[in-house]
């Protein structure tokens, strides 16, 4: 999308939408929806089908699942923007009941870049836990045996519960127990119904994201009726169920 000019923006998307087809050639995805937005030009583009047989539109609506970290990233990066935060501030800054078990030299950008050793602590934990459940849980837990935050990376799910707890506090939201959390790392469009109306992770993210940018369809947890709307419409894709 080099400096807004057709033929290179043309040029771009007709790149983009070749890997996102290849993708879906060789099974990696179902169908991906790709719009780009600079200096003023928008395009956009759908590959793939949101159900066996139907293509995939621009006005379906699809789970974010690990997608949702980028998210919190964003509104980290604002609030350290207004002085809310830094990146180098230890975790139990923010949530007290964290520092525990070696963890109190643990910080926003160990979590942010998956060096903080928080992977193994719901590897054990009872399924259907509330997100409230699962960051008190991550609390009481130890890093992985052996390891030394920031020195070596591994895929860090938990990390994310806590850094959606760190945004509730350090926005001024004061979580409840050692910060609840919104799901940071669960499906977005899913099926938290009964929590998405008060979820304040949620509304965070509605108000420092999704309403800045115009994402009306876009939402952290998604309420019953609107769930049903989708499914009614045939705008909610199948590979969310």
């Amino acid at each position: 999308m080099a400096h807004g000019r057709a033929g290179s923006s043309t040029g771009a998307l007709a790149r983009a939408r070749a890997e996102l087809e290849r993708g879906v050639e060789e099974g990696l995805h179902y169908g991906a929806q790709l719009a780009v937005i600079h200096r003023g030009v928008s395009m956009e583009l759908c590959v793939g089908e949101a159900a066996p047989g139907r293509p995939m539109r621009k006005d379906d609506v699809l789970c974010w699942s690990s997608s949702v970290k980028p998210l919190v990233a964003i509104l980290l990066a604002k609030l350290q923007e207004r002085g809310a935060l830094s990146f180098d501030d230890a975790v139990e800054r923010f949530l007290p009941g964290f520092g525990t078990k070696g963890k109190s030299q643990v910080t926003l950008r160990h979590c942010l870049t998956h060096t903080a050793g928080l992977w193994a602590s719901t590897l054990k934990m009872p399924e259907k836990k509330s997100p409230e459940e699962v960051l008190q849980h991550i609390c009481q837990q130890p890093l992985a045996e052996g390891w030394e935050p920031g020195r070596r990376c591994g895929y860090d799910s938990p990390a994310w519960y806590v850094l959606a707890g760190v945004a509730e506090a350090a926005a001024g939201a004061a979580p409840a127990v050692a910060g609840a959390a919104a799901d940071a790392e669960g499906d977005a469009e899913g099926d938290a119904e009964g929590d998405a109306e008060a979820s304040r992770f949620a509304e965070l993210v509605k108000k420092e994201i999704f309403e800045p940018l115009g994402l009306r369809s876009s939402s952290i947890g998604m309420r019953s009726e609107r769930r049903a709307e989708l499914e009614k419409a045939g705008r909610l894709v199948q590979h969310c169920d």
